[in-house]
């Protein structure tokens, strides 16, 4: 039984060690092998399993898959940390400027029927009015009346057929958007006046997979279908956001990224804006625990993020697991001033 149970311990090894080489190279060059970093926690969670069972039996085989685990350090803490609180949002001791963004879903629900129902004034009760951020970024959220309700709560606001929206309490004085073909999906940028200064903040919400989260519908469709579907998916993510990291390298004002990238911290538009924009998560600064910001059934998913400069102090990160409204939760974040 050992030997089988250490068989598959060295494949597991093996193939989260090739997921570890793809992470290195663009998704357009990683031919048939594209859309397997996907998998990563679930490979990750194989070798903890593996690293227990040898500890448990008191066998050093347990070294193998502690190396591989502490190889994906950097990664693992894009999944989950442990920091200690620095200040409890809304401490009035702290010039501070209080972020959220949200895939709203046009807020619109699912019923049990097939029916839908909005749930804008249950937002605005259950949140806007409970957190009170400075900033609200908003992906699928440009739908119906709504809007009039959400701002009464600011002083400016934005809201276009791109299907971004942003309402603030800081004068907006600049509006772009940047294009990406075949996609209902934009990105979307806001130039803010804060204390005399520029701030440039984008509004990101790439492409979707479009797949059914219940266990029938992802059988229906097909091992073959969904791998097609990832793999057009990973190379659509890599077009957009080489185009929104050449937009912010040519950005005159200091940057915050906020938005639903649709991919895990482990992905290249993860990598891109971390590493080559130098930009830092405020999860991975200030959050704690898993830090899920996607309703799936199957594990946490964090696909909504927002990015800030090196230089700027994160006081604060949490997801709002509100129930029974998007399927996306919101995310907020106090950052320094």
């Amino acid at each position: 039984m050992k030997k089988i149970i250490w068989l598959f311990n060295l494949l597991s090894v093996f193939v989260t060690l090739v997921v570890y080489g793809l992470q290195l190279i663009r998704p357009s060059e990683q031919s048939f092998l594209l859309g397997t970093t996907i998998f990563l926690p679930v490979f990750l969670v194989l070798n903890s399993f593996f690293l227990l069972y040898w500890l448990i039996k008191i066998d050093r085989k347990f070294l193998l898959s502690l190396i591989v685990l502490l190889l994906a350090i950097s990664w693992i803490r894009g999944f989950i940390v442990f920091n200690k609180p620095k200040l409890e949002i809304g401490d009035n001791n702290v010039k501070s400027l209080k972020i959220a963004s949200f895939n709203a879903h046009y807020f619109r629900r699912k019923l049990k029927e097939g029916k839908a129902e909005f749930f804008e004034t249950e937002f605005k009760k259950q949140f806007l009015e409970k957190q009170d951020v400075d900033l609200l970024l908003l992906q699928e959220g440009t739908i119906r009346s709504y809007n009039n309700l959400i701002k009464k709560e600011f002083l400016y606001s934005s809201v276009l057929k791109w299907r971004n929206s942003i309402y603030t309490n800081y004068p907006i004085v600049n509006i772009g958007k940047i294009d990406w073909e075949e996609e209902k999906n934009r990105c979307v940028f806001y130039d803010l006046s804060i204390d005399k200064d520029t701030i440039r903040v984008y509004n990101i919400h790439l492409g979707s997979y479009k797949y059914p989260k219940s266990s029938d519908g992802l059988v229906k469709r097909g091992a073959k279908d969904l791998f097609k579907r990832l793999r057009k998916v990973f190379k659509t993510h890599e077009e957009q956001i080489d185009l929104v990291v050449d937009h912010i390298q040519e950005c005159p004002y200091p940057v915050v990224v906020c938005g639903d990238f649709n991919n895990l911290p482990n992905a290249y538009p993860y990598q891109a804006i971390t590493k080559t924009l130098n930009l830092k998560d405020t999860f991975v600064e200030a959050g704690s625990g898993l830090g899920a910001t996607y309703d799936f059934p199957y594990f946490p998913l964090r696909i909504d993020y927002i990015f800030v400069p090196k230089e700027v102090e994160v006081l604060s990160h949490k997801v709002i697991k509100a129930e029974n409204m998007s399927d996306h939760y919101p995310v907020i974040t106090e950052i320094k001033l």
